[in-house]
Parts: structure tokens; C-alpha cells; sequence
């Protein structure tokens, strides 16, 4: 299956680029954009790592792998942000940690969540997310203080 993902890649790269022109000029090219994607379809297969967008033969076990989130992917990179630095969660290499958690994740805003966008919002977050996150999270202790 790598083999010919590698040679997808190739096929990409070797498309000659005849007028330079893009759809939308701060943006990659196609050509770029699908050799990132098929770079990482390979190194997911390297690593034997299946993505859920991809078609599954089980697909009700697939499905029960995702965890469905009703916060936003920047929220969401905000409470993992927490976790992570407040020892809950021991994640060595965070881009890893980052990407598996990418794989398994979706909101209702957004099916297929971006390894990228979560690692630019787990790092980078945004002072209205800060204090939105805040209020779930006094939310959540009033919760558990209805538990005691």
C-alpha cells in the first residue's frame, strides 16, 4: 500500500507547473498540498496508524473509536493544553500526541480535525477561548460539587 502511495507522490511531482498561476495566491499550490497530504497518508501507514476519515470495512467500530466534542477545536486544544501541563495527561513528544489526538476527535463544527490546527491552537490560544474555557471549567466544579 506505501508503494503506491509513493508512486502517487511522484505522479504529483512530476506534474509539470505550467503557468504558476493559483486558485488563491497566499495559499500552497495543488501540487504541494497533495504531496503534504500523500507525505502524510505514508507516514501514517509507517506507523500503522488509520486515520477516521478513512473508509473502514467495520465502520460502526470505527465510529466508536471517535469521541465527539461539542466545543470548538481551539477550546478543545485549550483543555488538552491543561491536562498536558497540569500532569493529568503524560504526552512525551506533544506533535505525536497532538496528531493521535487529531485522528480520534471531532466537534460539531468540524468532521476532520487538522493535526496542524490543533497544534497551532494548543500552543497559541486565543484570549476569548481562555476565558470561555474558564467558565466550562467552573461549570464543571459546580458539577462535581452536585456529586459530593
Amino acid at each position: 500500500m506505501i508503494i503506491q502511495w509513493m508512486m502517487y507522490k511522484k505522479a504529483i511531482y512530476q506534474i509539470a507547473a505550467q503557468t504558476g498561476c493559483k486558485l488563491i495566491p497566499e495559499k500552497e499550490s495543488l501540487q504541494t498540498a497533495l504531496g503534504k497530504y500523500i507525505a502524510d497518508e505514508m507516514m501514517l501507514l509507517q506507523n500503522d496508524i488509520t486515520p477516521h476519515s478513512s473508509a473502514s470495512p467495520d465502520h460502526n467500530t470505527e465510529q466508536n473509536k471517535i469521541l465527539h466534542f461539542t466545543l470548538p477545536v481551539s477550546q478543545i486544544a485549550i483543555l488538552l493544553r491543561l491536562l498536558v501541563d497540569g500532569g493529568v495527561i503524560k504526552a512525551q513528544n506533544q506533535t505525536d500526541f497532538l496528531k493521535r489526538v487529531a485522528m480520534i476527535i471531532q466537534t460539531n463544527y468540524a468532521t476532520v480535525i487538522s493535526a496542524e490546527s490543533l497544534r497551532n491552537k494548543y500552543y497559541a490560544p486565543e484570549r476569548n477561548n481562555l476565558i470561555t474555557v474558564k467558565d466550562i471549567l467552573f461549570n464543571l466544579i459546580k458539577q462535581m460539587k452536585r456529586l459530593e
